[in-house]
């Protein structure tokens, strides 16, 4: 089916010559259907796309005209896309220390959800035609039937929060006279996989309080938030973010030919059962009170066979996604490892009744039977193991390190991972426990004076308004904020306390540990909202987020500058 894009292709001049004359919520609206035009899936020339963009649309501003040096792009370190961040700068009439961030990132996830849709992805009109005119999906069709939604990959996620940036930017760099200080906007890239454009700029904010003698008293992410049950009544601030890790399972079996099955022991078998335990399980949830969190789930499983043959896999690789909240990284690598153990017990066991039901079904005669014993293992307990059994630990890793140099983070832990097990004498079945990329800290507002000043400003606005804003701790997924400050019960002994655990080292996490301490940045998120996020459903509801959220970080900004 070929479908029209129906985009308007309004270059960053004339889009910000059509901002005359309309309200702020029509500036808002005109602005994200742009953005969305653009594809910027994440880790692709997208991105680059859109940041000249949005470089080209911030150089429109009036105070850049006069201030040419305070729009500037900053080139991620390493990046082999040469991926740029955004930054601008601008100051009230009346000089300040105190600076306030704005921060969004531009990238999005793929489109392939789409399916046939896909060319109408960054065409709002055209979905909303298409979901009104269909019924398998109540809630889009629902929802397209009116005026207050708008559809498209990054409507919700993040599009409309970099509008709201932008524009409440430019607000602020037009009533200078209203405010003292300064606001910093950041736009960045990467934020859907390793945090890269975030990452980079930490180092960015730092060299731009030394150079301008800044203090940065608030920092305001608007990623998007989202009903938390069905029914929900609120929308919601959040003073922090969730942190996670990803918990890494290198799983190897006894491979056998299926014509010897009974005596072989299937790692894809062993990861089943290990995901089956882990994932959804309630038990590995921290409960905090008023705060909304979640168990691990799996991201990633799969066996090591690059094609078909007779025989079981060798091994298995698995990850998951394993949320932080208040909850030690050394607390969740036990808990993992204890139900792993559980795990092979259970394994165990049942492979000796199944074994003993092959025979009795058989006829076989009984001699050894196989051993169905699985070993647990922390990288950092294996590697020691290895060692004293005289293997050379350290030269398998670098050798291995060499050969996996342009694989993605998570692939080269298993990389590695797996070279050292085949220096292993032993062979018998074996979990390996690890940790790879990323690594992400969790942040919270501690300081009561910045609790009462957003609390302030949130009554307001629920009085203005006459809404319900449900202020939490923890912004319930992932976010750009994690990497503005560090929390020392985090990393008390920075990256000492995790290395242990890392196959890659630390530098596959590449987290700005010093920069982030410095920074110590209060960082908040008060999002758009929308509906599901990363679906090909995904929405933003307009009276929310183009109407009440720029003037609630408006309010907010009031309070710290």
């Amino acid at each position: 089916m070929q479908l029209p894009e129906n985009k308007t292709g309004l270059s960053p001049e004339q889009l910000y010559n059509q901002l005359d004359g309309r309200s702020f919520a029509e500036q808002l609206e005109l602005v994200t259907k742009r953005l969305i035009e653009i594809t910027s899936v994440t880790d692709t020339k997208g991105e680059n796309d859109i940041s000249s963009f949005l470089y080209q649309f911030l150089q429109q501003f009036p105070c850049f005209k006069t201030n040419p040096g305070d729009v500037w792009k900053q080139t991620i370190p390493g990046d082999d896309l040469q991926r740029k961040n955004i930054f601008a700068f601008n100051s009230g009439t009346e000089p300040s220390p105190d600076t306030v961030i704005f921060h969004a990132h531009y990238d999005t996830v793929g489109i392939t959800d789409y399916g046939n849709l896909q060319p109408i992805a960054g065409a709002p009109e055209r979905l909303k035609e298409y979901f009104s005119s269909q019924n398998f999906h109540i809630g889009a069709a629902a929802d397209a039937l009116g005026e207050d939604w708008l559809f498209g990959r990054g409507s919700v996620d993040m599009k409309s929060g970099i509008a709201v940036h932008l524009l409440n930017f430019l607000y602020y760099s037009t009533h200078g006279n209203e405010w003292k200080g300064n606001i910093v906007l950041l736009l960045n890239a990467g934020e859907e996989n390793d945090h890269s454009g975030m990452k980079a700029a930490a180092e960015e904010f730092l060299r731009l309080r030394r150079e301008r003698n800044l203090h940065y008293s608030l920092a305001v992410n608007n990623d998007y938030t989202t009903s938390l049950y069905e029914g929900d009544p609120n929308y919601y601030a959040y003073l922090g973010s969730a942190g996670k890790m990803l918990a890494c399972f290198s799983i190897f079996g006894r491979p056998v030919h299926a014509g010897e099955v009974m005596e072989g022991l299937d790692p894809t078998f062993i990861s089943s059962a290990l995901n089956q335990a882990v994932s959804y399980n309630t038990e590995f949830m921290e409960t905090l009170p008023g705060e909304f969190t979640l168990p691990p789930v799996c991201l990633q499983q799969k066996d090591s066979k690059q094609g078909y043959n007779v025989q079981t896999a060798e091994s298995a690789r698995m990850y998951f996604n394993y949320f932080l909240y208040q909850e030690s990284i050394e607390d969740a690598v036990q808990k993992l490892y204890e139900a792993a153990e559980k795990i092979a017990d259970e394994i165990a066991e049942d492979m000796r009744k199944r074994y003993d039901t092959f025979l009795e079904k058989t006829g076989k005669q009984a001699g050894t039977p196989p051993s169905w014993e699985i070993r647990i293992e922390k990288w950092d307990t294996y590697c020691g193991g290895l060692e004293r059994k005289g293997v050379d630990v350290l030269a398998a890793v670098e050798k291995a390190e060499k050969e996996s140099e342009t694989l993605d983070a998570r692939e080269k832990s298993f990389y590695i991972a797996e070279a050292v097990k085949r220096e292993d004498p032993d062979k018998s079945p074996l979990i390996l426990l690890f940790l790879s990329a990323p690594l992400i800290p969790p942040v919270a507002v501690k300081k009561s004076d910045i609790q009462e000043k957003l609390q302030r400003a949130l009554e307001a606005v629920q009085k203005t308004y006459q809404l319900r804003i449900a202020a939490r701790q923890y912004f319930p997924f992932i976010s750009d904020s994690s990497f503005l400050s560090l929390e020392n019960k985090f990393l008390p002994e920075g990256e000492r306390a995790v290395v242990p655990h890392m196959p890659g080292g630390f530098k596959a996490h590449q987290l700005p540990l010093q920069s982030m301490k410095e920074l110590a940045v209060p960082a908040v998120n008060l999002g758009v909202y929308g509906r599901d996020a990363h679906q090909y459903t995904e929405r933003l509801y307009k009276p929310y987020s183009f109407e009440i959220l720029p003037y609630f970080i408006r309010r907010v900004v009031r309070e710290f500058l």
